[in-house]
Parts: structure tokens; sequence; C-alpha cells
């Protein structure tokens, strides 16, 4: 005799905090192969989805554990042409960290030496990343080393940036 048990759980999933896709959309050209969608959880953890698998269409290929109190608020990827895309989080904290989505460890982590990261993009040649901080500041790394490489660039207060822009004109 067979006896099949079910049971049911009740589960509810962290709360989606942000998102993130590794290319941008360009409709004159294929969706790369390497096209993925980072998905970060207030328990500080990190899904990696791949919208590309044939068979399910969409698959989670891996997740990121979060830390104790940890929390993602932000989720950026710098994917210059022709190079694997790097996956960047940040988490009310000081920190921009950069992942290793096989491993899932941290590749490195880089404080800002401003105030609480609150907001993350990257440059329209993905070599650079903008971090908006609560004092105010706007913090700008260079990614262009390569894997691992977040060198500061520049800092300054919004204000500041906007008046030299100003100038520059």
């Amino acid at each position: 005799m067979d006896i099949h048990r079910c049971r049911f759980v009740d589960y509810t999933p962290q709360t989606i905090t942000t998102t993130a896709f590794s290319h941008n959309s360009d409709p004159a050209n294929f969706t790369p192969k390497s096209l993925r969608l980072a998905i970060g959880r207030t328990d500080g953890s990190i899904e990696i989805w791949n919208p590309r698998n044939t068979s399910t269409k969409w698959l989670l290929e891996s997740t990121i554990g979060g830390s104790a109190g940890g929390t993602v608020e932000g989720l950026v990827w710098s994917s210059p042409e022709n190079e694997t895309p790097r996956l960047f989080s940040i988490g009310g904290s000081t920190y921009l960290t950069e992942w290793d989505t096989e491993k899932g460890i941290p590749i490195k982590n880089h404080d800002s030496n401003a105030g609480v990261i609150w907001s993350v993009a990257t440059s329209g040649d993905q070599e650079k990343i903008a971090l908006g901080c609560d004092d105010g500041s706007v913090v700008v790394v260079d990614l262009s080393g390569g894997l691992g490489s977040i060198e500061h660039e520049q800092s300054g207060h919004m204000m500041v940036l906007l008046k030299v822009d100003y100038y520059r004109l």
C-alpha cells in the first residue's frame, strides 16, 4: 500500500526591495545569453534569475544568503561590452559590495567614506558607479580595473557638483 502525505506550510516570502537586469533593453539586438535578473529582499538575500531558460522560461539559478539584520536596498549590474556582468549591492550602510554570483560570496566591500548609501546607478559606459549618500554627497567610483576593482574617483555634495557642471557649459 502506498501512502501519500501532503502538508501545507504557511510561507510568506520576504519583501522584494529592489530589482536589476544585467543588460539594458535593445530592440535592435537579440537578448544576450548572459541576461540575468537580480532580486534583493529585506532579509539581505539576493536571488539570481535566468529569464532565458527554454524549458521553464524563468529559472532561479542561485540565492546569495543574507546576513543577520542585513537588507538589500539597491542592486546594479555593470556589464561593459564583451565582459561578464558584475553585480553590486547597497544596503543600509556606507559600503558598496561586489558579489561573486557563482560562489555566492562578496568579492569586495568598498567604503564610500560618506554617509549611508541610499541610491546607486551606473554610467552609460558601465565603467563607473554613482552612490547617493544620506549626507547629501555623491560618490563616484571607477570599475574599469576589472573584477574586484573599485577605485574612488570623486565625491562632493550635490550642490557643488551641479555648480561645477554649470560652469563647464
